[in-house]
């Protein structure tokens, strides 16, 4: 799953997808290709450097240019690198002069490719530009923006100029538009849009004209007005509104000559279903049937058949997606799918190096009775299939998965009947389950955290009573040591990796006690356990997530009935204080960090049992630009 990626058409009439962001494992370096002959994905390598936001430009030589991008570990990115289809694989491409992402790149009649705006890793707007020569595989100047952008379009004209519109500076949208002239490497102005807007879609029409719809105004609201460019008169003129105010959408100009707007979102931020279609001889939008999936921030691609693949992007919580579809023109219909297998919770997800997820055991309430499982599955989102993986030795709910450096899982405790000891590892690249020692103490409903030296850390827990102990596995060596003993007794609690190497544990269960608020932290160095200060509120089966403050943020939970309350933990401080509560009271849910450094929570039970289906967004002040969406 992915959203921030490119889809390029290759000469072969195959798609390459090339990075991205997946909120389970950031920027992504995987790459894979579409083929509308099979309607099936295939890897294509991998770039050498994980990115998203970034851009992918077809050269004249049929090699990809893949330029800049946003990497959470880097910032924004200079690299730039070159996929060559002919043998599915990455190469260096020299460097940008200046690091930036949600840019624009126009390949040039030349053959070169204009680079225009974007962020730094600030967050700051840019103005400057700068072209690339495949002949000479290096960057040189192109001039400066008159306003530094992001968030805008470029559109190459038929006089061989390049149109830029809109966008964003320090959080103001911009109706200004300029045109850069490569015979004299220089920019100037192109009139002024009749509406401010960002993240809009910019098509060249067979007339010439440049058709702007949707996006953004000042206020972050989403537009439905649309004007066109006319490039002889150097000035803008309205055109029919779009059905839909929408932006984050995608817009495909059809061999008709009609543009395909497809979903997005609307002003609250709900992804959009809905496509239409543009008709410039009548200057009117009309339905284009409904996408099966609600997108935004995805890819839409003209296959050589006339039709148009959507794949990717986010849907209304702010999830990546895995599922890609197809548009008929011919018959205004959209197509695709893929379900999981077996019913199951308490399992694990795992997602592996290779991009896809390892769901591995869990409970099927057959009957009502607990059943544990012992199947596997691996998801695809290439194929947005599941696939059979070879089974687990022993079946097992309740049990923790921890992805170590190898990019081996390690499967550990659980319950089947009694709680469990035995620990085994999934290898990818056999699909094979093999024995990982045996925990020293049987447990279900402990956490498992992977410390900075590789080793894992396991801690707490139930066997027939909330457990203090906790141990340590060595990949290494294949073995588990004792690691100390929590100062409490606990399970269905959180362990949450510090940046000081430090593990957090918070609240949990026990019998004797009930609900916990004391916390306490682990220190790898020493192998020892200290207290930490105590939650404000007693909580277990609750959520915490590290923020990209370095606090971390509880949520939700159970104490005697389910809790809205949230709170922070401050390592400096090594204090709690209060944060916005839930708009509803949950627990056993889950808490997601997006790249925006906003929180995704989402399902859960509530006081009476019943399963949730809402989801809400935890915004953390100090986080407002990021990874190149404003958020509100």
């Amino acid at each position: 799953a992915r959203y921030g990626h490119t889809a390029t058409l290759l000469p072969s009439g195959q798609v390459l997808v090339a990075g991205g962001f997946n909120g389970s494992s950031g920027a992504l370096a995987s790459a894979e290709l579409y083929d509308p002959a099979t309607n099936t994905w295939s890897a294509a390598g991998s770039l050498t450097t994980a990115r998203q936001n970034h851009t992918a430009t077809q050269l004249p030589s049929g090699n990809v240019l893949v330029a800049g991008g946003f990497n959470g570990s880097s910032g924004a990115l200079a690299s730039a690198e070159l996929y060559d289809p002919a043998t599915n694989t990455w190469s260096a491409a020299g460097s940008l002069i200046t690091a930036r992402y949600v840019h624009t790149a126009t390949l040039l009649p030349p053959g070169q490719v204009l680079v225009a705006g974007g962020k730094d890793t600030g967050y700051n707007a840019l103005a400057s530009a700068e072209l690339y020569d495949p002949a000479t595989n290096t960057w040189s100047a192109a001039g400066s923006l008159t306003t530094a952008r992001y968030g805008h379009t470029a559109t190459l004209l038929p006089s061989g100029q390049v149109l830029v519109a809109g966008g964003l500076i320090s959080g103001n949208v911009l109706a200004s538009a300029e045109r850069y002239d490569p015979a004299t490497n220089t920019w100037s102005a192109a009139g002024n849009l009749a509406i401010a807007r960002d993240f809009h879609t910019a098509t060249l029409l067979p007339s010439g004209q440049v058709l702007a719809a949707g996006g953004r105004d000042t206020g972050g609201n989403a537009l439905a007005s649309a004007e066109l460019y006319d490039a002889a008169a150097n000035a803008w003129s309205a055109a029919t509104s779009l059905t839909t105010a929408r932006y984050y959408h995608t817009a495909t100009l059809l061999p008709s000559g009609q543009v395909l707007a497809a979903g997005g979102r609307d002003t609250s931020g709900n992804a959009l279903a809905s496509a239409e279609l543009y008709d410039a001889a009548t200057n009117t939008w009309s339905p284009a049937g409904s996408l099966i999936t609600a997108r935004a921030i995805h890819t839409a691609t003209l296959l050589p058949s006339g039709q148009v693949l959507v794949a990717g992007g986010l849907d209304t919580g702010y999830n990546a997606l895995a599922s890609a579809e197809r548009y008929d023109p011919a018959t205004n219909t959209w197509s695709a799918a893929g379900n999981l297998a077996i019913a199951r919770d308490s399992h694990t997800a795992t997602l592996l190096p290779s991009g896809q997820v390892l769901v591995a055991g869990g409970d099927n309430h057959n009957s009502g009775n607990d059943l544990a499982l012992a199947s596997a599955k691996l998801y695809d989102p290439a194929t947005n299939t599941w696939s059979p993986a070879a089974s687990l030795t022993t079946a097992r709910y309740g049990h923790t998965a921890t992805l170590l450096s190898s990019g081996q899982v390690l499967a550990a405790g659980g319950y089947n009947g009694a709680a469990l000891a035995s620990a085994e590892r999934y290898d990818p690249a056999t699909n094979t389950w093999s024995a990982a020692g045996n925990l020293i103490t049987a447990r279900h409903y402990h956490t498992a955290t992977r410390l900075p030296s590789g080793q894992v850390l396991v801690a707490g827990g139930s066997n027939g009573g909330a457990l203090a102990s906790a141990e340590r596995y060595d990949p290494a060596t294949n073995t588990w040591s004792a690691a100390g003993n929590l100062a409490i007794a606990r399970d269905s609690h959180t362990a949450t990796l510090l940046p000081s190497g430090q593990v957090l544990v918070a609240g949990g269960f026990n019998g004797s006690s009930g609900s916990l608020a004391s916390a306490e932290l682990y220190d790898p160095a020493t192998n020892t356990w200290s207290a930490a200060a105590s939650l404000t509120t007693a909580r277990y089966v609750h959520t915490a997530t590290l923020l990209p403050s370095g606090q971390i943020l509880v949520a939700g939970g159970w104490n005697v009935s389910a809790l809205a309350g949230a709170e922070l933990y401050d390592p400096a401080t090594n204090t709690w204080s209060a944060a916005a509560s839930l708009t509803t009271a949950r627990y056993v849910h889950t808490a997601t960090l997006l790249p925006s450094g906003q929180v995704l929570v989402a399902g859960g039970r509530d006081t009476g049992g019943y399963v949730l289906a809402s989801a809400e967004l935890y915004y953390y002040p100090e986080v407002i630009f990021r990874d190149g969406f404003d958020m509100p």
